[in-house]
């Protein structure tokens, strides 16, 4: 159905205009494939991102909060601060923002 085709490519791209490209605060690192996670490039963001402010935005294992697929190539900006507090607690944007 229209609804479905709707929902289940709302799993993988935003409506237009409201992309956090378009906003510019987030990057997409390397390829966009999930074999991306098993590079070198993706464990040494996982133990730095935060350092320089950036979130991976789309966890595995946070996909029923985010409501997007896993995208581990996709990197938010928040800022130092918001980063490390956000990868110390395991928490996803949406779940910090509600207060952990």
């Amino acid at each position: 159905s229209q609804e479905e085709a709707e929902r289940r490519t709302q799993e993988y791209y935003a409506i237009p205009g409201t992309s956090e490209h378009e906003a510019g605060l987030a990057v997409d690192i390397n390829g966009i494939e999930e074999s991306f996670e098993n590079t070198d490039a993706f464990a040494w963001l996982q133990q730095h991102c935060a350092e320089y402010g950036f979130i991976l935005r789309y966890p595995k294992d946070k996909v029923d909060i985010t409501q997007i697929a896993y995208e581990p190539w996709h990197y938010r900006y928040v800022g130092a601060n918001h980063a490390n507090a956000i990868q110390a607690a395991g928490l996803t944007l949406e779940e910090y923002i509600q207060g952990g």
